[in-house]
């Protein structure tokens, strides 16, 4: 499909991208290059599913893949670097940084964490100014994916400090 406005999420029983919906169900079928605020986590799954495929099989074209949707992120709107909806794409692309590391995965990562960083509460939380069980549960969830992003991160950052000793 032609990516020049956005990406479709969604498949139909037949596997069909679903391209018709309602106005309210925007944000879960369609990711808009132009626009802010999209759930930008949903290109974060795919992108660090190829990335454990590829870790299993050794099939190099879903390394590629993983980086295609790597390649579409990259043009949306520049919020993607600032959103709440990020942090799955800090994690995704930690992903692929621990298979082969590149600046431009690292530039990713670093700047969604910066985002977070900022918007971090004193108390260490996020989202206080919402309601306090939407508080918690984004917190604890948000500190999982990054425990996981800063392990991958190591491992990417181990395999660049081999590859230099060589």
């Amino acid at each position: 499909r032609n990516l020049t406005n956005g990406f479709y999420l969604r498949l139909d029983k037949q596997g069909n991208l679903i391209t018709d919906f309602s106005e309210h169900e925007v944000s879960i079928h369609w990711i808009s290059r132009k626009e802010p605020d999209q759930l930008y986590f949903m290109l974060g799954y795919p992108i660090a599913f190829l990335g454990f495929l590829f870790q299993s099989t050794k099939n190099f074209e879903f390394f590629e893949a993983a980086h295609r949707y790597v390649d579409f992120l990259l043009t949306c709107h520049e919020d993607i670097f600032s959103s709440n909806f990020s942090h799955k794409v800090a994690w995704a692309c930690s992903v692929l940084f621990s298979i082969r590391p590149d600046q431009r995965l690292e530039k990713i990562i670093s700047s969604v964490m910066k985002h977070f960083l900022i918007t971090q509460s004193e108390e260490g939380a996020w989202f206080l100014e919402k309601d306090m069980h939407m508080a918690y549960d984004q917190s604890a969830e948000i500190a999982c994916w990054f425990l996981e992003t800063a392990k991958n991160i190591e491992i990417g950052l181990e395999k660049r400090k081999l590859k230099g000793s060589e």
